[in-house]
């Protein structure tokens, strides 16, 4: 008997989704743990919470806020190399976070050094999924989005050991050791000969009046899979550019940044004069737009301080360590459940997304405010789960409805404005909450006042869900207004023919 040749397609796919998965786990695993050291590195260097919490929301805010910039840099140099100077960025940071004695060297190593480092690797991940994979994106698209769950789960029983064993300084060579694969990993991040053939069907088998509005270099510079086009067949004419963008099998239900790199290649390729001149900020004259922005910061504002803050203050709660490091991983492990599940329900087209958007941030608001009352470790536990649960299904959700509101043609500067409003909200939140605990010296005003912004936040879904009722039935209206139209010209015609029958 013959063993049967693998393909080498499928096994460069598994590569490529291998690869990115302990790419995401890694990243996401490493930004989750900044909490635990901010309690290691209160008492040893005499600093308040507000000037520590600084350094992780620092290292997460450059990490999402450097999407757009990194986007552009792997479309000149590619995801692998890109991966490699991520980990080497990495690598360097936390070995110098070893030897240090102050905490200006940790703002600089730990949170600029180490957050571009991480973006680097986390955008180079997305997008080599994105771009080799087509109808089986959004199942890659899942996979490798369920690293976060586990990275952070394993990275939250992991570090408080290490700690434990070894104090914080030499725990961060073991962070070195760990990220360091970012670089390895992403020399798995291959490129798919079917893709690369795709791709070089797009440019060559077009002749020169099939290409003759567009300009050369830009076209044979597109790195674009070819789900966006339908086929692997040649543009031949810009007049298509525009249904392009309207295509709706670009939006996968699991992925933002990704689409972000698409738009903006697809972007690139249309000529100036093609585009329509508009203010440069029409955007945020879409009012649905702007709630969904001011719902995004305040959760990504207030998404982080309470995992930071569940570490010190299970300890204050006297509840034993080895428990604490189960109760947090439950933020990854059902942050991964949600992301699958919410996707799934999500893409059917029963769902009424804004109402499930607005259950979960209600969700959200009753936990943080709930958890107040707390004691028992289990209780922590399930507050711990749900915490999870509604970071997982805000990340899976808010992409789709930004897709509804704008129009396609506005999808990479919609996208590239959120990705900001997330990081900003990610950059200021846990400092911001750190001034109310050292005025308050209460962790519990910390999760009130998150659950408080989360309110707030869930106002402005519950704004975009009367609007839409407003438009619906202006539409109704509209519908019925026209029907009655019909019928009264029905009727006259009727009456005018009779007529003339009795001439």
């Amino acid at each position: 008997m013959v063993c049967k040749k693998p393909d080498r397609d499928v096994l460069s796919c598994i590569s490529i989704v291998f690869g990115a998965f302990c790419m995401i786990a890694i990243n996401d695993g490493t930004m989750y743990v900044a909490g635990i050291y901010v309690s290691y590195w209160m008492p040893e260097m005499n600093a308040t919470r507000f000037q520590l919490d600084w350094i992780g929301s620092t290292q997460m805010g450059l990490a999402f806020c450097l999407g757009p910039l990194v986007g552009q840099l792997i479309a000149k140099i590619g995801v692998r190399f890109v991966s490699l100077i991520g980990g080497a960025l990495c690598l360097i940071s936390f070995v110098t976070c070893g030897f240090t004695e102050h905490i200006a060297m940790l703002y600089i190593f730990y949170g600029i050094l180490s957050g571009t480092g991480i973006g680097l690797a986390y955008m180079s991940a997305v997008v080599a999924v994105t771009l080799n994979f087509e109808s089986k994106r959004p199942i890659a698209m899942g996979i490798i989005t369920c690293g976060t769950g586990v990275g952070s789960s394993i990275m939250s029983i992991l570090v408080p050991q290490v700690v434990q064993s070894m104090e914080w300084r030499k725990s961060m060579f073991v962070l070195a050791a760990i990220t360091v694969n970012l670089s390895f990993l992403g020399s798995l991040l291959v490129s798919r000969k079917q893709i690369q053939a795709a791709r070089k069907s797009l440019v060559f088998p077009a002749g020169p009046t099939d290409l003759m509005f567009l300009d050369e270099s830009a076209v044979k510079s597109l790195r674009m899979p070819s789900q966006i086009l339908g086929s692997s067949a040649a543009i031949n004419s810009t007049l298509m550019l525009n249904e392009l963008m309207n295509d709706k099998r670009m939006n996968h239900f699991l992925g933002n940044i990704g689409s972000f790199v698409y738009m903006a290649q697809l972007d690139q390729l249309i000529p100036k004069g093609l585009k329509q001149k508009r203010s440069r900020f029409h955007l945020f004259t879409i009012v649905e737009y702007d709630f969904l922005l001011i719902t995004t910061f305040l959760f990504s504002f207030t998404f982080m301080p309470p995992i930071n803050y569940m570490f010190d203050r299970l300890r204050n709660k006297n509840i034993p360590e080895n428990l604490i490091s189960m109760i947090m991983s439950a933020v990854g492990i059902f942050g991964a459940i949600a992301r699958l599940s919410v996707g799934v329900v999500a893409s059917f087209s029963w769902c009424k997304k804004l109402l499930f958007m607005l259950f979960w941030l209600a969700l959200y608001t009753v936990i943080n405010v709930a958890s107040n009352f707390m004691s028992h470790w289990l209780q922590f536990a399930g507050f711990s789960a749900l915490l999870g649960c509604c970071g997982g299904a805000f990340v899976v959700l808010q992409p789709i409805i930004l897709a509804e509101l704008v129009p396609k043609d506005d999808l990479t500067a919609a996208l590239g404005v959120s990705l900001l409003a997330s990081g900003s909200g990610y950059l200021l939140g846990p400092p911001i909450m750190s001034v109310v605990y050292d005025q308050w010296k209460s962790y519990d005003v910390c999760y009130t006042m998150c659950g408080v912004l989360s309110f707030i936040g869930s106002l402005s879904i519950l704004g975009n869900i009367s609007l839409r009722l407003r438009a619906y039935q202006e539409k109704a209206q509209e519908q019925r207004l026209k029907t009655r139209l019909e019928n009264v010209m029905r009727e006259m015609n009727q009456i005018h023919s009779e007529s003339s029958s009795e001439l």
